[in-house]
């Protein structure tokens, strides 16, 4: 299974201490995570930020350091490429945009949300 990782995904996993295990656990399956560069981009610029936004940023960019997702390039904003790639290669997402949320799952897109300390929803 294929999981997109978006901005707020990647920066609650930080905040909630959410190991990328707790996927395979959830889906039962191998999960290959993929990040977007447009998310890449957001991080590194929130990244630069003072305060804990900022140090969560940071923290996530080292995440996908040691999970190496695959990396994809795409050239339009963060929530437009994840809506895009979902649904082209059927991906399930990792969110808690709740816009982006609810257009994934208006095109029934399988979404992922981290609600507490080692806790992902699947939905």
């Amino acid at each position: 299974m294929k999981i997109v990782l978006d901005t707020s995904g990647l920066i609650d996993m930080i905040k909630f201490k959410c190991s990328p295990e707790l996927f395979i656990d959830l889906v039962e399956e191998k999960v290959e995570f993929v990040v977007l560069k447009p998310v890449i981009r957001e991080l590194e610029g929130i990244s630069r930020n003072k305060g804990k936004k900022g140090s969560e940023a940071k923290a996530a960019l080292m995440l996908l350091k040691a999970i190496k997702p695959d990396i994809v390039e795409m050239n339009i904003n963060a929530d437009k490429a994840i809506l895009k790639f979902a649904i082209q290669t059927n991906a399930s997402v990792l969110t808690s945009d709740k816009r982006l949320k609810n257009e994934l799952k208006r095109h029934g897109i399988t979404v992922f949300t981290v609600k507490r300390k080692n806790y992902i929803e699947k939905d």
